[in-house]
């Protein structure tokens, strides 16, 4: 199973290279998929959801994007679904249930024609992803964020991005495992920090049981360019002129 992964095993094993091997057995199986399935999901608790007052106040304005949750809380019930695409790439689905409601997250992961692991979230924003597999830990570590236009590529500074991403995978067991996930900027520090223990879930019988966010094309979320980003911004803010 280690020498042919499938899944998201494959995209992980095809951007760690010789890496792969070092990583512990119980990652590698758990994202390795019995053959012709295409979904995976995962649950548990964040245990911890923290956010600075910055952080607070950065979540607020990209609120229209839907990416990161503005609030604080503990022990808050989480759902984490992996779809594959139709190009080999991971629709990646995350829902907090908080007692205020439903935060539901989506990107998509693959790797590009130049072999570059890339997330894609709303409104072209993109990041590289470098992976560090360290025995029963496998890091995924920001590379730089970046505006896709087009065919090209619109490089955002390290200071005006929402902080250095770091998300880091540590093994319990063959079922469980722990997620911490944080945001740091260069001047005003951690802006967003969150952990919790999960384990695989077994998939619903029946489709339409499945979580609205599942139901979803292959495709990433669709580029825009920055106007279409500043114009959504500032209808958020109450500075846009409508239509």
């Amino acid at each position: 199973m280690d020498n042919t992964p499938n899944g998201l095993a494959a995209l992980l094993g095809q951007t760690l290279g010789v890496q792969w091997r070092h990583l512990h057995p119980d990652i590698r199986a758990r994202f390795t998929l019995a053959p012709g399935a295409t979904r995976q999901r995962f649950t548990g608790s964040m245990s911890t959801i923290e956010r600075s007052c910055i952080g607070w106040l950065i979540a607020r304005l990209i609120a229209f994007m839907h990416v990161l949750p503005s609030v604080r809380a503990r022990d808050v019930p989480f759902e984490f679904n992996l779809t594959a695409t139709s190009d080999a790439g991971w629709i990646k689905e995350r829902l907090y249930h908080f007692r205020e409601g439903r935060f539901e997250f989506r990107s998509v992961m693959r790797v590009e024609a130049a072999g570059e692991l890339i997330e894609n979230f709303p409104y072209g924003l993109c990041m590289k992803i470098k992976l560090v597999a360290e025995g029963d830990t496998l890091f995924f570590l920001d590379d730089g964020y970046f505006v896709r236009i087009g065919k090209f590529r619109l490089p955002i500074p390290r200071w005006a991005s929402v902080g250095r991403f770091t998300l880091t995978h540590t093994n319990i067991d063959r079922e469980n495992f722990t997620v911490a996930i944080r945001l740091d900027h260069p001047l005003f520090g951690r802006l967003f920090y969150q952990c919790g223990r999960f384990v695989e879930s077994r998939l619903r019988a029946n489709p339409n049981e499945r979580p609205a966010l599942t139901a979803l094309t292959s495709n990433a979320p669709a580029p825009a360019s920055p106007f279409v980003a500043w114009q959504a911004l500032l209808r958020h803010i109450g500075l846009g002129t409508g239509r």
